[in-house]
C-alpha cells in the first residue's frame, strides 16, 4: 500500500507526499583524514578511497553543487563496497575511507566527533527527500491516510 523512498522522485502516476529533507553527508574519521590528508575541492575526492554503495545502479560518482551554486560531478574510486549504509558508516568510523551517506546514518557520529564532515561547503545534488509514495485512489483508506499523516508528524521531529 505504501513505500518510503529517499530520492529525487521522477514524474509518475503515483502520489508522493514529502515527509522530510534527507541531506547526504560526506564524512570520514579524523584518523583517515590525518593519514590521507584533508580535501579542498570536490575533485580531490578522485584521489581518495570513497566507500561504494553497491545497490546504486549508476556510476561510482558524486554529483554536487559547489559553494557558488555551480553543479558538477567527480568520478570516485574505492576499495570498500557494501550494500548497506550501516556497514559503510562502520567502515568510515574504522578509518577505511570516506563515506557519502544519508544524514540519519551519521548524525550521531558527527555530534560526537567520531566522524567529521568533508567538504562541508559542497552539497549533494540533486537534493534528496524522504517521501511516502502510494497509488492514486479517490477512496484512500482511512488507515493509510492516518499512517501517512503520522509519518509526517514524526518526521517534523527528526534531529536534522
Amino acid at each position: 500500500d505504501l513505500v518510503i523512498r529517499i530520492s529525487e522522485l521522477k514524474d509518475s502516476s503515483l502520489i508522493a507526499r514529502r515527509l522530510a529533507p534527507c541531506p547526504f553527508v560526506i564524512c570520514a574519521s579524523t584518523e583517515y583524514l590525518k593519514k590521507h590528508g584533508k580535501l579542498k575541492t570536490a575533485d580531490d575526492l578522485a584521489n581518495h578511497n570513497v566507500l561504494a554503495y553497491t545497490r546504486n545502479t549508476g556510476l561510482h560518482e558524486w554529483r554536487y553543487q559547489d559553494p557558488n551554486g555551480k553543479s558538477g560531478h567527480v568520478r570516485l574510486s574505492g576499495t570498500f563496497k557494501s550494500d548497506t549504509g550501516q556497514m559503510m558508516c562502520e567502515a568510515a568510523l574504522q578509518g577505511i575511507g570516506i563515506a557519502i551517506l544519508p544524514i540519519f546514518y551519521v548524525a550521531e557520529h558527527l555530534k560526537t566527533g567520531a566522524l567529521v564532515k568533508v567538504l562541508p561547503e559542497y552539497t549533494t545534488w540533486p537534493a534528496r527527500d524522504i517521501h511516502a509514495v502510494f497509488m492514486p485512489n479517490r477512496y484512500l483508506s482511512t488507515r493509510l491516510r492516518l499512517f501517512v499523516d503520522h509519518l509526517a508528524v514524526v518526521c517534523k521531529t527528526l534531529p536534522w
